[in-house]
């Protein structure tokens, strides 16, 4: 996660002048790109959270015997 985070950063910073066509407020405020990002990062490890409690509340015994 961390290094598709770093990735998007660098991708963004480096397409700027595209993503600013495309935005009318522009995309000079690295604070709006930082905090996409960290909304970002706060869904995916909310969902990978979730994923894992559901996870962890089956027994591995009865996954193996629906097999």
């Amino acid at each position: 996660m961390g290094l598709g985070t770093v990735a998007g950063l660098a991708l963004s910073f480096s397409l700027n002048r595209l993503i600013a066509r495309w935005i009318e407020s522009g995309t000079h405020d690295p604070i709006m790109v930082l905090a996409a990002s960290g909304l970002l990062i706060l869904v995916a490890a909310l969902a990978c959270m979730v994923l894992a409690r559901r996870a962890l509340s089956i027994d591995p015994m009865v996954a193996l015997r629906c097999e």
